[in-house]
């Protein structure tokens, strides 16, 4: 990245975690920055001016540094409650769970499985999830192969993957 909100910023990426998670940040804003090195327990006056570009990998390895101290739970405690801009990075099974996720109506339900809501919504033009789960072999089978199943095993996925469907 080479720009502030592609990765290139200390403030605006993710940082992997003691555990081997990682933690989003987007601590755009100065408010924010500050909330986030508190949170980290870096002190902002030992620190190069976040501004300059230069200083940018710097920032990122000291921020880096810090992350991989902790593990992802015990950053999400520390974060709690702040306006840091510090989330967790969740698995596809995790993210229907989590309380904020929820509370948002983040996923809906959609008969066996739970799916992502339409986003953005819109008061005008509000979006419709679309519950249905189809099912189509031979276009699963092909994408199967493209990600590098064997037959064998793509039969096998497939063969669950019919007797799930109603």
């Amino acid at each position: 990245g080479s720009n502030v909100l592609d990765g290139a910023a200390p403030w605006y990426g993710a940082y992997a975690t003691a555990d081997g998670r990682h933690m989003a940040v987007g601590a755009v804003e100065d408010r924010f920055w500050a909330q986030l090195l508190q949170g980290l327990g870096l002190d902002a006056a030992s620190l190069p001016a976040r501004e300059d570009r230069a200083h940018w990998p710097g920032l990122r390895a000291v921020i880096a540094g810090a992350m991989a101290t902790k593990t992802q739970n015990e950053w999400e405690l520390v974060f709690a409650g702040t306006d840091a801009c510090v989330s967790p990075v969740l698995t596809l099974s995790e993210a229907p769970h989590n309380a904020h996720l929820q509370a948002r109506g983040a996923f809906v339900d959609a008969g066996r499985m739970l799916q992502p809501a339409p986003a953005p919504r819109f008061s005008a033009t509000p979006g419709r999830a679309n519950l249905e789960t189809p099912f189509n072999a031979a276009v699963d089978a092909a994408y199967l192969a493209e990600w590098g199943l064997a037959a064998a095993q793509a039969d096998g996925v497939l063969a669950v993957r019919t007797r799930e469907t109603p």
